[in-house]
């Protein structure tokens, strides 16, 4: 697992699946996420939407969006790839036929909830991934970031012990 207190500045970006009805429990996770973000552990939230699944041919748009999404796969791969990462079961690559048109196609079933993790503009982890046959999952990538945001804490308290001198605010 990436270490993320390493780096200078954390973006955090949350993919929801468009159709996905609304439930308590993305509404925890965004709100956890926002606390982080006013707490200054994370210095960039975005939400954005995805639909259920997308097709890997770049010939085919329905959405302007779907571009950027296919760009995003690619790159979450290649991070996998370079971490020895998984990025199925999640993420499902698979073929479709078409039954008017008997046309075969690659799509991918994206997850109901999926957060990348930058630090300094590179990408450092997507959740949920797979490693060594361990889920690294949605709720795994913000209990590490609450860490990261509890040893801050630790570290501000016990400096202001050392010198004697009130934490100042973040």
């Amino acid at each position: 697992m990436v270490n993320f207190g390493d780096y200078d500045t954390l973006s955090v970006t949350v993919w929801l699946r468009r159709a996905a009805s609304t439930t308590s429990d993305r509404s925890e996770l965004l709100a956890r996420l926002r606390e982080l973000e006013r707490d200054g552990v994370i210095q960039d939230l975005s939400v954005n939407n995805w639909s259920k699944q997308i097709e890997c041919d770049p010939e085919y748009r329905v959405h302007g969006s779907n571009e950027e999404i296919r760009h995003r796969l690619a790159e979450f791969q290649d991070w996998a790839d370079e971490e020895g990462h998984e990025l199925e079961p999640a993420f499902r690559w698979c073929e479709t036929t078409s039954l008017a048109t008997d046309e075969t196609k690659e799509v991918v079933t994206l997850p109901v909830t999926c957060i990348e993790v930058r630090g300094d503009g590179e990408l450092l982890a997507v959740f949920p991934c797979t490693s060594d046959g361990n889920t690294n999952s949605v709720a795994d990538c913000v209990t590490g970031l609450e860490k990261l945001a509890a040893h801050a804490d630790d570290s501000v308290a016990e400096q202001a012990e050392s010198t004697g001198r009130p934490p100042s605010g973040r």
